[in-house]
C-alpha cells in the first residue's frame, strides 16, 4: 500500500503549499488600509478556506477510490492539484495604495493650511 503513503505525502505538501500561498495573500491584503483593506482580508480567508475543503475534499475521494478499487491508481491520477489561485493585479493594488497615500498626504496639507490660517486671523484679532 505504498500508493497510500505516496498520496498522503502528495496531500501534505498540496496543504503547505496552500497554506504559505495563503500567508502571502494576507500578507499582501493587510497592507491595504481602511474598509476595502478589510473586505480584502476577508474575501482572501474565506476563499482559502474554500481552497483547503476543495483539497481536503478531493484527497479523500482519491483516498476512498484508492481503498475501493482493485487497480491502485497513479499518485498523478488521484490527487488532482488545486486549481490555481486567481492572479492578483499587483499593479492595480499598487495604484491604489498611491492613490491613497496621495489622498492622505493633500488631506494633512489643507489641515496645515486650515491650522495656519486660523493662526493668522488670531493674529489680526489681537492687533
Amino acid at each position: 500500500m505504498s500508493t497510500e503513503t505516496e498520496l498522503t505525502s502528495a496531500h501534505k505538501k498540496a496543504l503547505k503549499s496552500l497554506e504559505g500561498e495563503k500567508r502571502a495573500a494576507i500578507k499582501k491584503a493587510k497592507a491595504l488600509k481602511g474598509k476595502k483593506g478589510k473586505e480584502a482580508l476577508a474575501s482572501t480567508e474565506t476563499e482559502y478556506e474554500q481552497k483547503k475543503k476543495d483539497l481536503v475534499a478531493t484527497y479523500e475521494a482519491a483516498l476512498s477510490g484508492l481503498k475501493g478499487s482493485s487497480v491502485t491508481p497513479t499518485v498523478d491520477d488521484a490527487a488532482v492539484p488545486p486549481a490555481p489561485a486567481e492572479p492578483v493585479d499587483t499593479e492595480q493594488v499598487e495604484r491604489e495604495r498611491k492613490m491613497e497615500k496621495a489622498r492622505r498626504k493633500k488631506e494633512k496639507q489643507k489641515g496645515k493650511e486650515m491650522a495656519r490660517l486660523k493662526e493668522i486671523e488670531k493674529q489680526k484679532g489681537k492687533e
